[in-house]
């Protein structure tokens, strides 16, 4: 016995002294079996191996060698050591042996000293090298499960990383594209890939750096943030691509954000590409809402609190006549104010309004018009309804939303008509079964494609500059188009082709 461990060695001999005198030498320590001849000893190995053979050489039929080769060539057996006990002493019997395999050589007359240690220094390696075999098994097989995992954890990035709404890039410490996602590739104009990995094909892999892809079309807002962006400075302030306004499209904002990773002994970057126009055009919005505010209110309040600090200090000095028109102007300025907190209060209302009560029938809207234009004080609309037109047919829309609609578009034909009394005929027909068209169109005056882009736009009006002289916020037009979009209708304006003035077609489900 080893330790806890109870050693097998097959000792093969065709020489019955030359067998007893190994298995008395080891009999003690191990479990020693015993084959007589080459044919048995490997019966003997394939039935239980042994940690360890003795072999001897120069055996009838069979010799040690043929016996080694065949072990040596049996995957199951390979790895037994075999130490060769012989009175070969010649070096190329030794060569042939370790050739074959063998992992020691004793030589007869036996010595017991030296077999024992022979055989105890083997077996310590042969238990040291199965130890690390299975050590390197356990390490090989958790390193694969390991690389699955990795594998898993990888596919659910990919999968989220190629569904998400921005766009993603990894780059080298080059700064090159190694990797992107769709969002990505359709800011960057990059082709499509039909990598089962996602990202670029090697191929596709543009040339270029990621900084010099963003030129093709963007502009660097602001430069002292990209200056930092690729640096290892750890202030890191958002930078912007903006790709400019054009004729078909208007301004394009995309906020970059950048991480740094080890990868290998370099760096490379993971590049977040986010689409910000509309935050930018709603912080736009917001400072256009607030000069308005200030310059809508400023002139109607400097008209009010100018009149009545002049009938304050020169009450006693003014004709009746001239109290009578400070009075007037100050109350025009406060009606004017009235009228911009009621605009501003009515567009925050204006989504909850579209399904707000009973619904509007279109026989109805006749009866909506002449209301309308009575309180706006038009003489002449009309309304004209197609023959396939059913009169039982409903917006699904509502009726206080229709008469606000048609409030703030016939009130914007009258503040822009040059004889502020404006024609208005309304055309009614049905598109297919599930919507109608409301054409309204007016004989002001036409208008530029600027304001034409900018119709349905909050707080922009027709005025050159921001007077303040013009009333109302420029929510009308907002409000309608609110309303129209909350019930999944569509709006449009244009300029008449037959004279001037302004068409604007509505699109509304119905039911």
């Amino acid at each position: 016995m080893n330790g806890t461990i109870e050693w097998s060695i097959l000792v093969v001999d065709d020489v019955e002294s030359n067998v007893d005198i190994l298995v008395g030498i080891l009999d003690d320590d191990y479990d020693v079996s015993v084959a007589m001849d080459g044919e048995a000893a490997l019966v003997a190995v394939d039935d239980d191996p042994p940690d360890l053979i003795l072999l001897d050489i120069m055996m009838p039929g069979m010799d040690g060698y043929e016996v080694c080769r065949r072990l040596k060539a049996n995957p199951t057996t390979e790895k037994i050591p075999v130490i060769f006990v012989t009175a070969k002493i010649d070096v190329a019997d030794e060569i042939r042996g370790f050739e074959l395999g063998a992992v020691d050589y004793i030589t007869k007359p036996i010595s017991s000293p030296i077999v024992q240690a022979r055989v105890k220094t083997h077996l310590a390696l042969y238990d040291q090298k199965r130890a690390l075999e299975s050590m390197v098994r356990q390490r090989t097989s958790e390193l694969r499960n390991t690389l699955v995992q990795l594998q898993q954890e990888w596919d659910r990035f990919q999968w989220v990383i190629q569904q998400a709404d921005d766009g993603y890039l990894i780059l080298n410490a080059d700064g090159k594209v190694i990797y992107t996602n769709p969002k990505a590739r359709l800011y960057l104009d990059l082709p499509e890939t039909s990598s089962v990995q996602g990202g670029l094909n090697q191929e596709d892999l543009p040339s270029e750096t990621f900084v010099d892809l963003a030129k093709k079309q963007y502009r660097f807002k602001t430069k002292d943030a990209w200056a930092k962006m690729f640096s290892q400075s750890k202030e890191r302030v958002p930078c912007y691509l903006v790709r400019p306004e054009s004729a078909i499209a208007k301004d394009f904002w995309l906020q970059v954000d950048a991480l740094e990773m080890a990868f290998g002994e370099g760096i490379s970057w993971l590049i977040r590409v986010r689409d910000v126009t509309a935050q930018v055009g709603t912080q736009r919005d917001q400072r256009a809402f607030t000069s308005m505010i200030y310059h809508k209110m400023k002139t109607p309040l400097i008209s009010m609190v100018s009149g009545w600090e002049l009938l304050e200090m020169l009450h006693d000095q003014l004709s009746p006549q001239e109290i009578t028109d400070t009075i007037s102007g100050a109350v025009k300025g406060a009606r004017r104010l009235q009228s911009t907190v009621e605009d501003i209060l009515g567009y925050i209302d204006t989504p909850a309004l579209a399904f707000s009560g009973e619904r509007c029938r279109i026989n109805g809207v006749q009866d909506i018009l002449k209301d309308v234009c009575s309180g706006l004080e038009i003489d002449t609309a009309s309304i004209v309804y197609s023959q396939d037109l059913s009169s039982a047919s409903e917006l699904i829309l509502s009726r206080r939303a229709m008469e606000l609609i048609l409030w703030e578009l016939i009130e914007n034909a009258k503040k822009f008509h040059p004889k502020r009394n404006p024609k208005v005929e309304i055309a009614i027909s049905q598109i297919n079964p599930d919507e109608i068209s409301l054409k309204i169109q007016d004989d002001g005056i036409n208008v530029s494609p600027e304001h034409l882009s900018k119709f349905w736009t909050p707080y922009y009006q027709g005025e050159k500059d921001f007077t303040g002289q013009v009333t109302g916020m420029g929510l009308g037009s907002a409000m309608v188009s609110a309303l129209v979009w909350r019930v999944g209708g569509t709006c449009r304006a244009s300029n008449r082709a037959d004279k001037p003035g302004v068409v604007i077609e509505l699109v509304l489900p119905s039911s």
